[in-house]
């Protein structure tokens, strides 16, 4: 039986529009909730003031649920503060994965959050996939993924 996939993505914004890196990342979590079975869904979480029409956006790019974390503090980027506040927001819930853009911000939020979450992070992937046998993720797993896909490249 598959599992479903709950995908979060952090969208990154101006605070008027949503930058093209979260719409990206939407359509990476549908094809990998496709390859899954079709059964998931797609949250988007905002940090900070945000203009009305940038919810529109998101759903329209194919958000499910969009998750508005509001308050002037967070208008600004602070690493220890943003991630405080999404694990707290992400901690009583079911998530298959965070997608996250790496820019000079999210390049310390990100393994702050994994610390905070006692999970794995991976970074600067170029292609996710999940399969349906939970192997757990260790050395000699992750290197036989990688020579397999080397070996087929070349």
């Amino acid at each position: 039986m598959k599992k479903e996939k709950n995908i979060w993505v952090l969208a990154d914004h101006d605070r008027s529009v949503i930058e093209d890196s979260a719409f990206g990342l939407i359509n990476e979590a549908r094809r990998i909730i496709g390859e899954a079975g079709g059964s998931g869904s797609i949250t988007a979480v905002l940090m900070g003031t945000l203009e009305d029409d940038a919810f529109t956006s998101l759903k329209q790019g194919g958000a499910d649920r969009i998750i508005h974390i509001n308050h002037d503090s967070l208008n600004r980027y602070n690493g220890e503060l943003y991630t405080k506040v999404f694990f707290e927001v992400a901690k009583n819930n079911s998530i298959s994965c965070i997608l996250i853009s790496h820019d000079e911000n999210t390049s310390d939020f990100s393994p702050r959050l994994a610390a905070m979450m006692n999970t794995a992070l991976v970074t600067r992937a170029m292609d996710i996939s999940f399969d349906e046998h939970d192997r757990g993720m260790d050395a000699g797993f992750l290197w036989d993924t990688l020579r397999r896909c080397l070996r087929d490249r070349g």
